[in-house]
């Protein structure tokens, strides 16, 4: 668990944890990364998490936007690598129109900002979190990102108290009288 009022790391660091798929609308992530203003962006890096059909193609989006310092691509990578990336990161970014979105609530509870369509399935429960932007278009994509990125010093990690997934999967065994095998 993130404590709360924990500095962000230097740079303002955007992750996304996905699928390398057209669905996942990383190309939009890429694309916006590079439209953030350059005196922003030079303190600010962009890692995308993951594999699939798109990896190459999102490598030459990055390549074509000349992102290629800026813009990691570590793939599939181990628990503790990502509990790292997480733990190094200000801003998960996630515009898919996700049907709940759970890598978006871990993210929160990690104590990260957050960036998700409006159209995903954890919109409609964080309306009001200060924490989450929601976008609609990449344009408005964009648009949180260079605001994120502007206030990223001004701004601490704050853990939400999410409970864990173990607490969550615990609570409903025990909410459905079903033994845990721990």
């Amino acid at each position: 668990v993130v404590p709360d009022d924990r500095p962000n790391p230097p740079e303002c660091v955007f992750l996304s944890v996905c699928r390398l798929e057209p669905t996942k609308r990383v190309d939009w992530i890429i694309r916006s990364f590079s439209e953030i203003p350059a005196s922003l962006r030079a303190n600010a890096r962009l890692d995308i998490v993951g594999d699939g059909s798109c990896g190459d193609s999102l490598k030459s989006v990055a390549t074509e936007c000349g992102l290629t310092d800026q813009v990691k691509f570590p793939g599939h990578v181990s628990e503790e690598e990502l509990e790292a990336c997480y733990r190094n990161s200000s801003v998960f970014v996630m515009p898919a129109k996700q049907g709940y979105g759970l890598p978006g609530l871990e993210a929160l509870a990690r104590g990260l900002r957050l960036i998700v369509h409006k159209e995903s399935g954890v919109s409609e429960i964080l309306q009001s979190c200060d924490r989450a932007f929601l976008i609609n278009d990449q344009k408005s994509l964009t648009e949180a990102m260079v605001q994120l990125c502007s206030t990223h010093q001004q701004s601490s990690r704050k853990c939400l108290n999410l409970r864990t997934r173990d607490q969550w999967c615990q609570e409903i065994l025990d909410h459905c009288g079903w033994a845990s095998k721990n």
